[in-house]
């Protein structure tokens, strides 16, 4: 299991119109989502984009987390078992902060609402975690 970052996309997050994102940073934004995460809610959103699907039909999901330094970084990625695949990560817009936030929120609402989680959320948010265990150990 592993974080996986091609060097084209490395070199991408790197470049300045992106923000300069590392890749500890992205990390870290990882670590500290699930970190804060330990409420009843699902911090990974699908992008349901035509034109973000994947070839292999995997969803594409994405958060917007914090690195250790507090600068908040929208991190985009695929989970291709046993990997997470980052796709890109970069400095979100307002408007992508305002969606996530307001749809975290929502989620949070729902799931207390209902009195349980979705266990197809539960399922994926564990094959992340477990990934991502995997990913920061090596």
């Amino acid at each position: 299991m592993a974080l996986k970052i091609s060097r084209k996309i490395l070199q991408k997050i790197n470049d300045e119109e992106h923000g300069g994102v590392t890749r500890e940073e992205v990390e870290q934004c990882f670590v500290n989502v699930e970190a804060s995460s330990m409420n009843p809610r699902d911090p990974y959103l699908e992008d349901r984009r035509e034109e973000h699907a994947t070839e292999t039909g995997a969803p594409t999901l994405w958060f917007i987390g914090e690195a250790d330094t507090g600068r908040r970084l929208k991190v985009v990625f695929v989970l291709e078992a046993p990997d997470i695949c980052l796709r890109t990560a970069h400095l979100p817009t307002e408007s992508q902060a305002k969606d996530y936030f307001d749809t975290i929120s929502m989620n949070s609402l729902v799931s207390r609402f209902i009195g349980r989680r979705s266990r197809v959320l539960e399922r994926r948010r564990h094959r992340i975690h477990t990934a991502l265990k995997g990913a920061l150990s090596n």
